[in-house]
């Protein structure tokens, strides 16, 4: 068999049943990381809609980083943070 044709022995069945599973993946995974980014936010003192920056092309995803490594300023309207 043809090194390059090593794709082609996959059923379309078996592709797609790996594409599901991936979507599966990607769904389960998803929400947990925007809940974390949201509680970072507030932990910064900022709105957990502040996700919707990264929206931005280009800079929006800096800006996000920007916003999750900044130290927290103690209780906010959010609560304590997590190094209190």
């Amino acid at each position: 068999m043809s090194p390059s044709l090593w794709c082609c022995r996959y059923s379309a069945a078996s592709r797609q049943s790996f594409s599901l599973l991936y979507l599966g993946y990607a769904l389960a995974a998803l929400l947990p990381s925007i809940a974390i980014a949201i509680r970072r936010l507030h932990d910064t003192g900022k709105s957990g809609w502040m996700i919707l920056v990264g929206l931005i092309p280009l800079v929006g995803p800096i800006i996000l980083i920007v916003f999750y490594v900044q130290a927290s300023d103690g209780p906010n309207e959010y609560g304590t943070g997590p190094e209190d």
